[in-house]
């Protein structure tokens, strides 16, 4: 369920995509807030950089976890105006879940 701050901070990310669709860039906006706070906020720059991996919520997450000095970043949300993408749930599905047991078994 949205709540108002959900609605600000979509606003906060649909102006980043309109600076991405101005730059020439595909127009997707992120944001990354924590406690209502933004403390990241990006838009695509692929094309800009030449790089694949610019997108614009990747490059927020990597702002978001400069900003908090933490790559977990807890109690982040992270917002994008991605209008739909695919997901295909539960493909080998307890492959994974075994390595990452296995992995936190063995760290406990």
């Amino acid at each position: 369920m949205t709540d108002g701050t959900d609605h600000a901070l979509m606003q906060v990310a649909l102006e980043e995509a309109r600076l991405a669709a101005d730059a020439g860039e595909v127009p997707i906006g992120a944001v990354v807030a924590v406690g209502g706070e933004v403390v990241a906020r990006r838009h695509n720059e692929r094309e800009a950089g030449g790089d694949p991996t610019a997108h614009a919520e990747v490059l927020a997450l990597r702002d978001a976890a400069a900003a908090t000095g933490s790559w977990r970043l807890d109690d982040a949300t992270l917002l994008v105006t991605n209008h739909e993408f695919a997901v295909v749930p539960g493909v080998r599905a307890d492959e994974g879940a075994a390595l990452l047991t296995r992995f936190f078994t063995g760290r406990r």
